[in-house]
């Protein structure tokens, strides 16, 4: 595996991606990319291409969008501040990468949920209190917007959350 940024910005520009276009623009740093892999948020993966240079590298991403619903009413993600204060503006469903731990997309939902809206450990648990509507997915191949130049593959999950009515 890869051991650090260094061995990173090798790897990427061995695949003829240029790491230089990372954390430029409001794109995320070659360091982000390296705690995404760690934490198993994303991974690399070679790749045999249609193209003449054959071989290639892209980024393999599984996000979740949670529409978590309650009457009339559903969650948004107003901004997100990121570890060094800076805040990003969102307007947005929860939106959360699938983890290794997490079993499945409504997992991953529920995990979500409980880190953005700062739950506390004594909680009830989720599955208690919201019942799962529906649940879509879709695989998309694209340049990653995070990361210039980097091809992606999303493996995308939708899910519709309703919260129960608890009398």
């Amino acid at each position: 595996g890869l051991v650090d940024v260094d061995a990173l910005k090798r790897l990427l520009t061995c695949a003829c991606i240029d790491p230089c276009k990372f954390g430029v623009e409001g794109s995320k740093t070659l360091e982000c990319l390296l705690r995404e892999i760690e934490h198993g948020e994303s991974s690399l993966e070679w790749y045999t291409s249609v193209e003449p240079s054959g071989s290639k590298l892209r980024r393999v991403v599984t996000p979740v969008f949670v529409q978590l619903m309650w009457k009339d009413h559903v969650l948004v993600e107003v901004e997100q501040r990121a570890n060094n204060g800076s805040v990003r503006r969102r307007n947005m469903l929860l939106a959360e990468k699938k983890a290794p731990s997490d079993k499945d997309a409504v997992a991953a939902s529920f995990r979500g949920i409980s880190e953005e809206l700062n739950l506390p450990h004594d909680f009830p648990p989720l599955n208690t209190l919201v019942s799962v509507l529906r649940e879509c997915t879709c695989t998309e191949l694209r340049e990653s917007a995070s990361y210039p130049g980097l091809p992606s593959i999303y493996y995308t999950h939708h899910c519709a959350l309703s919260l129960n009515d608890v009398g």
